[in-house]
């Protein structure tokens, strides 16, 4: 009897271990799940935070760049910022009274204009706006001024339905020497563009690439304006794209040339890119 009594109170006693190390063992397995979570949400918690002070030093740095701009308003309907030291000087295109010309140019300390062409020009339709820089030459206010332009009239694309890859549409040469302009760009959801143009030389079908220049732009209104540096030879210009439905038609603009030109360069011409695959 007694020897039952003793076997009771010890398998009491080992159910009771079994379940505080059971219990301890959920508990423990709990704490650490509960832990993780609130270890991740701390972790997105500053991840979240760094983004903000990102996004406040950025704004920060764009304000201070565009410190002491002015702003342009047209009563065509359009309106831009432009840094100091230069002047705004707008008149009607004298081939298409329709459309209006913006000149930038460089004043001095009186505010008089600088001797010397525009370092960039503005050309306004009803339905498109085309930017061209002189002679190509890359200016720092450039992509301030693109980033502000705005305007009532201007009609714009869906730029949603062109972003993505593009490359030249291949074209069927009955000639076995020949040469042509090809190129890649890509359009991104901010409507800038990126890319590369190639002149390619071909003799007696055999393909050679004789110049590259790389490609940076962005997309305003229904049409977009890029610029290509040096391609090698000496030639620098712009490329400007208006978006047809699944396809863009380039037109190259040659603004610089070297003193001796070469036939290896890019040359000016049309070219259109399809979706890339």
């Amino acid at each position: 009897m007694e020897r039952q009594k003793s076997l009771s109170i010890w398998t009491v006693i080992l159910v009771i271990i079994t379940a505080v190390v059971v219990g301890g063992g959920v508990y423990w397995q709990q704490s650490s799940a509960i832990k993780k979570i609130q270890d991740e949400m701390v972790s997105k918690q500053r991840t979240l935070q760094q983004q903000i002070k990102d996004l406040q030093s950025d704004t920060a740095k764009v304000q201070e760049t565009r410190s002491g701009w002015q702003t342009y308003v047209s009563n065509k309907g359009f309106s831009f910022q432009y840094p100091p030291g230069h002047k705004v000087n707008e008149v009607t295109d004298p081939e298409n009274p329709s459309n209006t010309i913006i000149h930038i140019v460089v004043i001095d300390d009186k505010g008089k204009p600088v001797s010397r062409p525009p370092v960039l020009e503005i050309n306004v339709s009803s339905n498109a706006v085309a930017f061209s820089l002189w002679e190509g030459i890359p200016w720092d206010g450039f992509p301030e001024i693109v980033e502000t332009f705005s305007s009532k009239q201007q009609e714009t694309i869906d730029i949603n339905s062109y972003t993505g890859e593009w490359k030249t549409q291949d074209i069927q040469h009955t000639e076995s020497s020949y040469t042509d302009s090809e190129g890649e760009l890509r359009i991104e959801g901010d409507g800038s563009i990126t890319g590369i143009i190639h002149h390619v030389s071909v003799y007696e079908g055999n393909l050679r690439k004789t110049a590259d220049a790389k490609v940076i732009g962005k997309i305003s209104g229904n049409e977009a304006f890029c610029t290509f540096e040096d391609d090698g030879w000496g030639n620098r210009g712009e490329l400007i794209l208006k978006f047809e439905k699944e396809k863009l038609i380039g037109t190259i603009k040659i603004t610089a040339r070297p003193k001796e030109p070469q036939n290896w360069g890019i040359e000016e011409e049309t070219i259109t890119f399809v979706r890339g695959k």
